[in-house]
């Protein structure tokens, strides 16, 4: 496809320093180039992440043998003895 295109100066400017710095691609190919990255560019971020759903089983807790723990300290004391500091 033929077409005229209308640059702004800013970006007349960068094409033109990219050109200069690879001097074995034509005005063309780096345009076509340049375009084709931006596409898939925005094809990359259009695309949906995939969403994976996690349900985490309830764990229904007995009585224990071993009495009523309700802090760290109680625990430590059944375990170690009242002197575990």
């Amino acid at each position: 496809m033929r077409t005229t295109l209308t640059l702004e100066p800013d970006v007349a400017a960068r094409l033109e320093e990219c050109q200069a710095a690879d001097l074995s691609v034509s005005f063309k190919e780096l345009v076509n180039g340049l375009l084709r990255m931006a596409f898939a560019t925005r094809d990359a971020l259009a695309r949906k992440p995939t969403v994976r759903h996690f349900a985490t089983k309830v764990f229904r807790g007995r009585k224990t043998t071993l009495g009523t723990i309700t802090s760290t300290h109680d625990m430590l004391a059944l375990a170690e003895g009242e002197d575990y500091r």
